[in-house]
């Protein structure tokens, strides 16, 4: 437990390196449907570019463990499903 924290500690300091699907494991998420299901169900709206940083805070504020970069990537997995598809 103890050594986990550090380790996020680490990556939030020094920055995040890992795999992010890796990161999205070690945050407790299945695969990246879990973690954008549970994304979408914080932010409660469609993503919206400039609401990019408000989203991200409230994305961090409701899981503290993960790191900016692995938010990121979770946001723009939301960002991604939600576009509209050019038929």
């Amino acid at each position: 437990m103890v050594k986990k924290m550090f380790e996020n500690l680490g990556q939030k300091l020094l920055g995040d390196k890992r795999d992010q699907r890796q990161a999205l494991r070690d945050a407790g998420f299945t695969d990246e449907a879990d973690a954008v299901a549970w994304g979408r169900s914080i932010i409660g709206q469609p993503v919206e570019t400039s609401a990019q940083f408000t989203d991200l805070r409230k994305l961090r504020q409701a899981k503290s463990e993960l790191t900016l970069k692995t938010a990121t990537f979770i946001l723009n997995r939301i960002q991604l499903l939600d576009r509209p598809r050019q038929s």
